[in-house]
Protein backbone atom coordinates (compact mmCIF):
# COMPACT_ATOMS: atom_id res chain seq x y z
CA UNK A 1 0.00 0.00 0.00
CA UNK A 2 1.11 3.38 -0.91
CA UNK A 3 -0.43 7.05 -0.81
CA UNK A 4 1.13 10.16 -2.62
CA UNK A 5 -0.19 13.69 -2.50
CA UNK A 6 -0.21 15.08 -6.06
CA UNK A 7 -1.08 19.18 -5.93
CA UNK A 8 -5.16 18.94 -4.92
CA UNK A 9 -5.03 15.01 -5.88
CA UNK A 10 -4.30 12.07 -3.25
CA UNK A 11 -3.10 9.28 -5.24
CA UNK A 12 -3.10 5.16 -3.40
CA UNK A 13 -2.16 2.11 -4.65
CA UNK A 14 -2.80 -1.12 -3.03
CA UNK A 15 -0.73 -4.70 -4.62
CA UNK A 16 -2.02 -7.65 -3.07
CA UNK A 17 -0.40 -10.87 -3.56
CA UNK A 18 -1.23 -14.50 -1.76
CA UNK A 19 -1.05 -17.96 -1.66
CA UNK A 20 -3.34 -20.30 -3.49
CA UNK A 21 -6.76 -21.01 -1.37
CA UNK A 22 -7.00 -24.41 -0.16
CA UNK A 23 -9.86 -26.71 -1.66
CA UNK A 24 -10.84 -30.41 -2.39
CA UNK A 25 -10.49 -31.16 -5.75
CA UNK A 26 -12.82 -33.53 -7.16
CA UNK A 27 -11.54 -36.40 -8.70
CA UNK A 28 -14.75 -37.89 -9.93
CA UNK A 29 -18.39 -38.11 -10.54
CA UNK A 30 -20.73 -41.06 -10.34
CA UNK A 31 -24.20 -41.60 -10.77
CA UNK A 32 -26.32 -41.52 -7.47
CA UNK A 33 -29.20 -44.73 -7.92
CA UNK A 34 -31.71 -45.74 -5.05
CA UNK A 35 -33.67 -49.00 -4.77
CA UNK A 36 -37.07 -49.37 -5.46
CA UNK A 37 -38.48 -52.12 -3.62
CA UNK A 38 -41.42 -52.10 -5.19
CA UNK A 39 -39.93 -52.38 -9.32
CA UNK A 40 -37.05 -54.37 -7.57
CA UNK A 41 -34.87 -52.57 -9.38
CA UNK A 42 -32.45 -49.61 -9.10
CA UNK A 43 -33.20 -46.03 -10.46
CA UNK A 44 -33.19 -42.40 -10.09
CA UNK A 45 -36.43 -42.16 -8.51
CA UNK A 46 -38.03 -40.11 -11.60
CA UNK A 47 -35.97 -37.21 -10.97
CA UNK A 48 -33.86 -38.33 -14.03
CA UNK A 49 -29.58 -38.34 -13.70
CA UNK A 50 -28.25 -37.37 -10.46
CA UNK A 51 -24.48 -37.21 -10.08
CA UNK A 52 -22.79 -37.31 -7.00
CA UNK A 53 -18.78 -35.66 -7.27
CA UNK A 54 -16.49 -37.51 -5.10
CA UNK A 55 -14.03 -35.60 -3.60
CA UNK A 56 -10.39 -36.03 -2.76
CA UNK A 57 -8.69 -35.15 0.35
CA UNK A 58 -10.45 -32.46 2.23
CA UNK A 59 -8.46 -28.72 1.14
CA UNK A 60 -5.98 -31.18 -0.32
CA UNK A 61 -5.56 -29.14 -3.30
CA UNK A 62 -4.66 -25.63 -3.77
CA UNK A 63 -5.66 -22.86 -6.40
CA UNK A 64 -2.71 -20.85 -8.35
CA UNK A 65 -1.43 -17.22 -6.61
CA UNK A 66 -3.55 -14.35 -7.21
CA UNK A 67 -2.04 -10.67 -7.64
CA UNK A 68 -3.78 -7.78 -8.04
CA UNK A 69 -3.64 -4.21 -7.98
CA UNK A 70 -6.19 -1.52 -7.03
CA UNK A 71 -5.46 2.24 -7.44
CA UNK A 72 -7.73 5.25 -6.30
CA UNK A 73 -7.56 9.33 -6.84
CA UNK A 74 -9.53 11.35 -4.24
CA UNK A 75 -9.75 15.15 -4.50
CA UNK A 76 -11.23 17.11 -1.46
CA UNK A 77 -13.20 20.60 -1.08
CA UNK A 78 -13.72 22.27 1.84
CA UNK A 79 -17.00 23.54 2.18
CA UNK A 80 -17.84 26.02 5.16
CA UNK A 81 -17.11 23.20 8.02
CA UNK A 82 -17.56 20.24 5.65
CA UNK A 83 -14.92 18.39 3.44
CA UNK A 84 -16.68 16.81 0.41
CA UNK A 85 -13.98 13.80 -1.12
CA UNK A 86 -15.15 12.79 -3.94
CA UNK A 87 -12.93 9.54 -5.50
CA UNK A 88 -12.80 7.18 -8.72
CA UNK A 89 -11.36 3.61 -7.93
CA UNK A 90 -10.31 0.68 -10.08
CA UNK A 91 -10.04 -2.70 -8.27
CA UNK A 92 -8.06 -5.15 -10.24
CA UNK A 93 -6.55 -2.14 -12.73
CA UNK A 94 -4.19 -4.93 -15.03
CA UNK A 95 -7.56 -7.88 -15.63
CA UNK A 96 -5.38 -10.49 -13.84
CA UNK A 97 -7.58 -13.59 -14.14
CA UNK A 98 -7.43 -15.00 -10.72
CA UNK A 99 -8.90 -17.91 -9.99
CA UNK A 100 -12.15 -17.83 -8.01
CA UNK A 101 -12.98 -21.78 -8.82
CA UNK A 102 -13.35 -24.48 -11.12
CA UNK A 103 -16.13 -26.43 -12.90
CA UNK A 104 -15.64 -29.93 -13.57
CA UNK A 105 -17.40 -31.81 -16.54
CA UNK A 106 -17.03 -35.57 -16.58
CA UNK A 107 -19.75 -35.96 -19.24
CA UNK A 108 -17.00 -35.22 -21.60
CA UNK A 109 -13.72 -38.28 -22.19
CA UNK A 110 -11.00 -37.17 -20.70
CA UNK A 111 -13.25 -34.45 -18.12
CA UNK A 112 -12.54 -31.23 -18.21
CA UNK A 113 -11.97 -28.44 -15.63
CA UNK A 114 -12.24 -24.96 -16.39
CA UNK A 115 -11.28 -21.66 -13.75
CA UNK A 116 -13.69 -19.05 -13.41
CA UNK A 117 -11.86 -16.09 -12.65
CA UNK A 118 -12.38 -13.70 -9.69
CA UNK A 119 -13.19 -9.89 -10.61
CA UNK A 120 -12.65 -8.62 -13.82
CA UNK A 121 -11.33 -4.30 -13.88
CA UNK A 122 -14.46 -3.21 -11.43
CA UNK A 123 -14.34 1.22 -11.64
CA UNK A 124 -16.68 2.94 -9.06
CA UNK A 125 -16.90 6.35 -8.43
CA UNK A 126 -18.24 8.18 -5.16
CA UNK A 127 -18.45 10.66 -2.44
CA UNK A 128 -17.12 10.68 0.88
CA UNK A 129 -18.90 13.47 3.34
CA UNK A 130 -17.06 14.43 6.42
CA UNK A 131 -18.71 16.99 8.54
Amino acid sequence: MASWRLAKYLLGVRLGYATGTPYTDIVGEIVRRFYDPELNAFGTRGAGSQEEFIGGPRNGARLPTTQRLDVDVTRSYRVGGTTIAPYLSIVNAYDAKNVFLYVFDYSKSPPTRQAISQFPILPSIGVTIHF
